[in-house]
């Protein structure tokens, strides 16, 4: 068991609605999350997982505190990149020039390789990428 406090600021945002983005994060992780305002406790059979849920919620709290507020589907995104990467560091991929502005809205994305093609699109003239859509 691990326990934690997070960033007091938009934490609203990193619960989601009705603590959603928490049992998706204990989903994940395969833990049990226990929250009481920014007092999180982490709890699970396995200590390695305890320990892994307790450095993601950390790099989370971490965004809220630099001033990262989440939108909906941020978690799951950053859930995905931990659990594909676990030493990927969520800071950068959130706050890095990770946001290109399309002609309606902004483009984000969701995966670390994701991130890589649109940081070469920055970086080069010409990006030429081959395999499916989606």
């Amino acid at each position: 068991m691990a326990s934690l406090t997070l960033a007091e600021g938009g934490i609203e945002t990193l619960f989601g609605t009705q603590d959603e983005n928490l049992r998706k994060i204990e989903r994940g992780f395969h833990v049990v999350l226990a929250a009481r305002g920014t007092e999180l406790i982490v709890s699970g059979d396995d200590p390695d997982r305890v320990a892994s849920a307790e450095r993601f919620m950390s790099a989370l709290s971490g965004l809220l505190e630099q001033g990262y507020r989440f939108k909906p589907g941020d978690v799951q995104t950053a859930l995905r990149v931990a659990l594909d990467n676990p030493e990927a560091s969520l800071a950068e991929f959130f706050l890095a020039d990770g946001l290109l502005a399309a002609a309606r809205r902004m483009v984000q994305p969701r995966t670390l390789n994701q991130q890589a093609y649109m940081k070469a699109m920055l970086d080069y003239d010409i990006v030429i990428s081959i395999g499916p859509a989606g």
